[in-house]
């Protein structure tokens, strides 16, 4: 069973700006598969090899995520396996790790268009692709189709990802916060008197990259906030035409006493005398 369901969504705003912090960091270590002693990157700085851009919706809902790959790292990429995971449900701070058993989980499902030479699929909780060769700055966008089951609850639904990227001078291992336990992320980003740090060779990859969260909000939410932007806006309407009408009508003319005093010479005399 999932944690208790917050009434409105409070997303964890440090997750993406962490994670975003985290690549930006040079990524100079990579792991290769062989166990050899892991050779430089061939850019110091891949700042936008992964990106996911998640929406905010509701229960009982159909969605995309999508996944951008564009390869930051100077040299050609020959291929690269790619899987994004949801793995973490959490809401108000409370978080539980998903399963395959969690009905009430969005899952990656629905007709799925791949580009040209992307091959593979997303099914449950996860997607698996290989990419086609990337030449430098060159770019595969990736959209997924997720379904969210309408006994979702309110929460952030979190998205890990990894990336396997293969050069001709070696391999590299991208991954997600998601991918490592909470004990060795510890020990990888923060030295022992708590100064952040972010050791790649203790987490086993080239570099970090970032993940994302889908956000999924109670129905009643988005009436809620439609009925009080309508009735800013009507305030604000109301008080504008006050203002308008405030400075279209012509002053009075007063007396040294303040009571309303004789018309102005050089006004046109009104009709009737009045």
């Amino acid at each position: 069973m999932p944690v208790a369901p917050a009434r409105v969504l409070r997303t964890l705003p440090w997750v993406v700006p962490l994670l975003a912090l985290a690549l930006t960091l040079p990524g100079v270590l990579a792991t290769s598969t062989s166990g050899a002693p892991p050779p430089p990157l061939p850019s110091p700085e891949p700042a936008g090899l992964l990106e996911l851009s998640t929406p905010t919706t509701t229960p009982g809902t159909s969605v995309t995520v999508g996944l951008t790959v564009t390869n930051d790292l100077g040299t050609p990429i020959d291929n690269a396996s790619l899987q994004v995971a949801f793995y973490r449900f959490d809401v108000n701070g409370a978080t539980q790790g998903l399963s395959p058993g969690d009905a009430w989980a969005p899952t990656f499902s629905g007709t799925l268009t791949l580009p040209s030479g992307v091959q593979g699929r997303g099914e449950g909780l996860s997607g698996n692709f290989t990419l086609p060769s990337l030449p430098p700055a060159g770019t595969v966008r990736l959209t997924l189709p997720v379904a969210v089951p309408a006994s979702a609850p309110a929460g952030s639904y979190l998205l890990r990802d990894r990336l396997l990227v293969n050069t001709t001078q070696a391999e590299y291992l991208f991954a997600s916060r998601g991918y490592f336990p909470d004990a060795l992320w510890a020990r990888a980003t923060l030295t022992g008197n708590g100064t952040p740090i972010l050791n790649l060779t203790l987490l086993g990859v080239s570099g970090v990259v970032p993940e994302s969260a889908l956000g999924v909000v109670s129905p009643w939410v988005t009436p809620i906030l439609l009925g009080i932007l309508g009735t800013a806006l009507a305030v604000a309407a109301a008080v504008g035409v006050h203002l308008v009408r405030q400075r279209r009508r012509p002053p009075k003319h007063q007396s040294s006493s303040g009571a309303s005093g004789e018309p102005d010479r050089n006004q046109a005399p009104r009709a009737f005398g009045k």
